[in-house]
């Protein structure tokens, strides 16, 4: 695969950074050039490295098992660090990646000039419990606290709708504000490069990528997560290595990982700003409206409720019944946080609410035979449910 080199577009007040990316060998279906938008107002933060469009099409080049040839120029601990990551990846999930080498036209370090701190912000549990955690009265280490939230069109919204991407943009770039925080936004057609289908997997590194490309005001970036230490060692640790992609300039840390599911959510119900503006969603997005059908909604809308906070939370406009809870389909994915939902519910003595959540999980054990027999000959799955 190669990366040619960017080139720096400006038109109808946004600039656009592009590439064409050239694959090795068929299939050759996926677009031929990669590109992100900013806003004009963002120039300041953008870098001229090529590291963000190495990272965020590293999962397809070791998904289809091709080297990577930046004609650019690359920063020698960035080089380094995708390298440590595609090895560690590869031998993680040997079966899907294959082991690739990175190489680029140039080395150079990347420059900031900014100490400042960002991190990335979708409206969910994991981006509200990172932004709120790490504001300046919460922040416990001077000089951490968070001053960006970046948040993205293309990713859980889809490029075609703008209806919901102009209405959460609007509905958070007010609520950051309250909380001293700039939301930054962009817009990319990286998802559609995610040839293994598997966007869950693909997208933490897309969004480090992308945090590269405007690290020149920035020098730490919080990935929030959805894993849980204690799930590990059960669980691959994959979130930990999003700190190996960090450059000179631009640390990469990993947020939220010390805390449960269920404890992220537990706190946010203290917190009134995300009543109006909490947003699980990403079966069927409508503004900031929850759909209360799928698997995320349903385990979020069940932790609330056992918070007794779930009528204060406008954006579920429609109620949790006994059925949703009992026949809603789960991917295996997702057993660790439905595991954490069911010690929430014992510690606040709801046993009515284990027995469901317990009957919920033998319904859909019979349709993950495969994981299972994956996990006892030694094949772990990752955990990639969020």
């Amino acid at each position: 695969m190669i990366i040619h080199p960017c080139t720096p577009k400006r038109a109808n007040g946004e600039i656009e950074l592009s590439a064409r990316i050239e694959l090795e060998r068929p299939p050759y279906r996926l677009p031929s050039t990669l590109w992100f938008r900013f806003p004009e107002a963002q120039a300041n933060f953008l870098s001229d490295h090529a590291d963000g469009f190495a990272i965020a099409l590293l999962n397809l080049a070791l998904t289809r098992g091709e080297n990577i040839t930046v004609r650019g120029t690359l920063s020698p601990r960035g080089a380094f660090g995708i390298q440590e990551f595609q090895r560690v990846q590869s031998l993680w999930h040997s079966r899907e990646l294959k082991p690739i080498e990175i190489y680029a036209d140039q080395y150079a370090h990347a420059e900031s000039s900014n100490p400042r701190v960002a991190c990335a912000f979708s409206g969910g549990v994991d981006s509200f419990f990172t932004a709120w955690s790490h504001l300046r009265q919460n922040e416990r280490f001077p000089g951490d606290a968070i001053s960006y939230g970046v948040f993205v069109h293309g990713f859980d919204i889809g490029l075609h709708d703008t209806h919901t991407y102009e209405t959460c943009r609007a509905a958070y770039a007010d609520m950051l504000h309250t909380w001293n925080i700039e939301l930054l936004t962009a817009s990319t057609n990286v998802r559609r490069f995610d040839e293994a289908a598997d966007w869950v997997k693909a997208s933490d590194a897309a969004l480090v990528g992308l945090a590269h490309l405007l690290s020149r005001r920035f020098r730490r970036f919080y990935v929030p997560s959805s894993d849980y230490y204690g799930d590990f060692p059960t669980w691959r640790a994959d979130s930990l290595l999003d700190g190996l992609l960090s450059s000179e300039s631009l640390e990469v840390i990993t947020d939220g990982a010390r805390f449960p599911r269920f404890e992220k959510i537990a706190a946010l119900t203290r917190v009134p700003e995300t009543y109006n503006l909490l947003r699980v969603c990403y079966t069927k997005p409508d503004g900031l409206m929850n759909c209360c059908e799928c698997d995320n909604c349903i385990s979020t809308m069940m932790a609330l409720e056992l918070c007794s906070a779930l009528q204060n939370y406008k954006t579920f406009p429609l109620p949790l019944t006994r059925r949703k809870i009992l026949f809603t389909r789960v991917p295996h994915a997702m057993l660790a946080i439905q595991l954490g939902i069911l010690r929430g519910a014992w510690a606040r003595e709801r046993y009515d609410v284990v027995l469901e959540i317990a009957f919920k999980l033998f319904l859909n054990s019979f349709r993950w035979g495969t994981h299972m027999l994956q996990k006892r000959l030694g094949c772990r799955p990752s955990q990639n449910g969020g």
